[in-house]
């Protein structure tokens, strides 16, 4: 986040609380003017979504970060190792910086797998409730214009057909069997 929009937002935040310093102690420490990072209490909080799970993955690499919409236990490490294949097989398919990743999705691992992915390549993910219509999905696949849209057809009958419907590209990844198209 640029530096300034983050000053901005701490002054905003402890001006409306009437505190001068809204996070507790908080230093700003300015990488540059492009990059902040922020430290409360000693601690460096994360700067992107993915640091999250690569900190976990680290310090916890065989606790459970989530249960699968089957049950299924996934560690932290597991699911990082899952993030890294995906961001490597997405990156492959053209996903950047900047670019969105259109996701028609219920709720599983791969969901949070291909959000901590584009994270990671500082793309954007658009997750998508794979029980919309055609036409309201259409609708915001033309305001998101994305680079890429993955069905997680192996969770979400509505997102197979939706899939189908694309005539998608089956995909193998580490979180399951999905399907994807270049738009």
């Amino acid at each position: 986040m640029p530096a300034a929009d983050v000053r901005g937002r701490v002054q905003r935040l402890g001006g409306a609380r009437g505190r001068q310093n809204p996070v507790g102690i908080l230093e700003q420490i300015f990488q540059g003017d492009q990059d902040v990072r922020l430290v409360v209490d000693g601690q460096d909080v994360v700067h992107d979504v993915h640091e999250v799970l690569d900190r976990q993955r680290r310090e916890r690499p065989d606790a459970c970060a989530l249960r699968d919409h089957d049950g299924v236990r996934v560690t932290f490490g597991a699911l990082g190792a899952a993030v890294d294949a995906l961001a490597a097989d997405l990156s492959a398919r053209g996903l950047g910086p900047g670019d969105r990743l259109l996701v028609l999705a219920e709720n599983a691992a791969a969901l949070v797998g291909l959000i901590l992915a584009a994270s990671r390549l500082d793309a954007v993910a658009v997750p998508v409730n794979a029980r919309m219509t055609a036409p309201e999905l259409a609708r915001i696949a033309a305001h998101a214009d994305p680079r890429l849209t993955v069905y997680l057809s192996n969770v979400s009958p509505p997102a197979a057909g939706h899939a189908s419907d694309a005539a998608a590209a089956p995909w193998a990844t580490p979180l399951g069997p999905l399907h994807i198209t270049d738009a």
